[in-house]
């Protein structure tokens, strides 16, 4: 029977909350009611996720299931060197690009099933329609940006992450997450630029 070594949690590395420990163990036994309360738990965070990469896609409550999927899968390899939340944004992230190369290789449009939530009809047509065109933009950017640059991106500016749990789940020094995370705010200013001109010249 698998269990969270103890000696994975202790010296160097920041000891998890009991609670947690507990939980992940009891998931590692097979405990059902450990299962249940850990998505409970965490699902919010891992829609959250999806939900900021991908935007209201029509098949987001699949995404999260497919992300728990991989964690039931994986959680056995968890090693308690960061936080159960930042180990899970990661698969989250993982999850959401799969879903954007197959998109991009499908050369999917995007149709009414992938379209942003109804705006309020009392709303400025054109702030809906410039709100609308940001986020297909960064959907979009986002996808030029190659891991493990967008990674760190999606989780520090758009999931908040510390840099220090960043650089802990991807096994890298500081100044590296740091430098990764510069480059990726670039090269995403570039993209989100050229997306946008290009839009403005299609009006015209």
């Amino acid at each position: 029977m698998a269990r969270v070594s103890d000696d994975k949690c202790t010296g160097g590395i920041r000891l998890q909350r009991k609670e947690e420990r507990d939980l992940i163990q009891g998931c590692l036994e097979g405990n059902q009611a450990s299962w249940r309360q850990l998505y409970q738990r965490h699902q919010g965070e891992a829609r959250a996720v999806l939900f900021r990469i991908l935007g209201p896609v029509a098949d987001l409550d699949d995404l999260v299931q497919t992300v728990f999927v991989k964690v039931y899968r994986t959680l056995d390899r968890f090693e308690g060197r960061s936080k159960l939340s930042t180990w899970l944004y990661r698969i989250c992230v993982h999850v959401a690009m799969d879903r954007l190369r197959i998109k991009k290789r499908q050369k999917a449009t995007v149709g009414l099933e992938d379209a942003p939530p109804q705006a309020d009809p009392r709303a400025d047509p054109s702030e809906v329609t410039e709100m609308i065109e940001d986020i297909l933009h960064l959907q979009k950017a986002l996808t030029r940006i190659k891991d493990p640059k967008r990674t760190v991106l999606v989780l520090h500016d758009l999931m908040e992450v510390p840099t220090e749990e960043i650089a802990s789940m991807q096994n890298a020094p500081i100044p590296t997450v740091r430098s990764r995370l510069f480059y990726a705010r670039r090269e995403l200013a570039r993209a989100l630029k050229h997306a946008r001109q290009h839009t403005k010249g299609a009006k015209r």
